[in-house]
């Protein structure tokens, strides 16, 4: 099966955040017949996929699940459309086709992990962090043109809260206005000087009962893309004596690995690339825990989670020749140094 065809398939199949069991059978089925697979169930009928061929020394992880709303699924020319051609069964199914081609040539040590809820609240990969071993290289398959996503922000959110007294607005003076004080919060917050290219984004505001009463209660959610250089800034927010609950709270990641093995691969292939860093955050994060890892993918960002969502078919193509490389290249070096 060529990688469109199975893409296609895939994306034909709705997976959002939640309702990943079609989409996980689909998969179990056809991956046990090359991979020793197990379903490790997160809550309910919700599981996660891990294939494994021998000891896995480099893992390749994605996401299942997709952002809600369907979208009518097509090829035409060289594209293909639908809610999750790229973010990620575009990208899962060139590494599916490359991790089968691999198998049946006996090439092995080597897992695909695929979770469910990244989309949400990431509790697919929690849970298979509770169980993966360490391993000598990590990839994230995530859409990157095929460049080698090196780095990323943190990820900091948060519920900022602001209490006040209620009392009629006629005589405001009575009272104290929750939702001036949360503005005022807001701007002292906005105001801290950063370091780096940290970007801050108010998110969510509510508050007041009525347009005739000082508002007691308002609140303000809070999207911080935290640079390495800016990772005290919660030490620095929690310095303005404000009252917070902390939604997420993950630090920058910063490759540390050998990143020239990974480029030798481009190399051969003839294809371009070059090293990158991002603003988004992916689950590089969770897998920083486990590796070294990066976040390497076919296809251009920027139509994800949109009405227009789409993928190129080459691009696909070219992913899994990448990924069919390097497991190549790892495996004969390994055998080349009798390990």
């Amino acid at each position: 099966m060529k990688v469109a065809e199975l893409a296609k398939q895939m994306v034909e199949i709705p997976s959002p955040s939640g309702q990943e069991d079609q989409i996980g059978e689909f998969l179990y089925q056809r991956l046990k017949k090359r991979f020793n697979v197990k379903k490790q169930y997160v809550e309910g009928k919700r599981f996660n996929i891990i294939a494994t061929k021998g000891n896995p020394e480099i893992i390749f992880n994605i996401h299942i699940d997709t952002v809600p709303g369907k979208l009518p699924v097509k090829i035409e020319g060289d594209t293909l459309y639908g809610r999750g051609s790229l973010d990620a069964k575009g990208p899962l199914a060139a590494l599916i086709i490359a991790a089968e081609k691999a198998a049946d040539e006996g090439i092995k040590n080597f897992a695909l992990m695929l979770d469910i809820g990244e989309e949400l609240d990431f509790c697919g990969v929690k849970e298979l962090m509770k169980e993966v071993a360490p391993a000598k290289l990590i990839v994230i398959c995530e859409a990157t043109d095929m460049k080698i996503r090196t780095s990323q922000s943190g990820l900091l959110e948060f519920k900022l809260i602001s209490r006040g007294k209620s009392a009629h607005s006629a005589e405001p003076e009575r009272g104290q206005c929750a939702i001036t004080k949360l503005i005022k919060t807001i701007n002292a917050i906005k105001n801290i000087p950063l370091k780096g290219k940290t970007v801050i984004n108010i998110g969510l505001i509510k508050g007041g009962t009525a347009i005739n009463v000082v508002p007691d209660y308002a609140e303000a959610k809070v999207c911080i893309r935290v640079a390495p250089e800016d990772v005290d800034l919660l030490d620095r927010i929690k310095r303005l004596d404000l009252e917070i609950e902390i939604i997420n709270d993950f630090e920058p990641y910063v490759f540390q690995g050998d990143i020239e093995q990974i480029k030798k691969v481009f190399k051969q292939l003839k294809m371009q690339t070059s090293t990158t860093g991002g603003m988004g955050f992916t689950e590089m994060y969770f897998w920083a825990k486990k590796g070294p890892s990066v976040t390497i993918g076919p296809g251009k960002s920027g139509t994800e989670h949109s009405e227009n969502e789409q993928v190129s078919i080459k691009a696909l193509e070219e992913g899994c020749r990448f990924y069919y490389e390097l497991l190549r290249n790892i495996y004969k070096e390994k055998h080349e140094r009798g390990n």
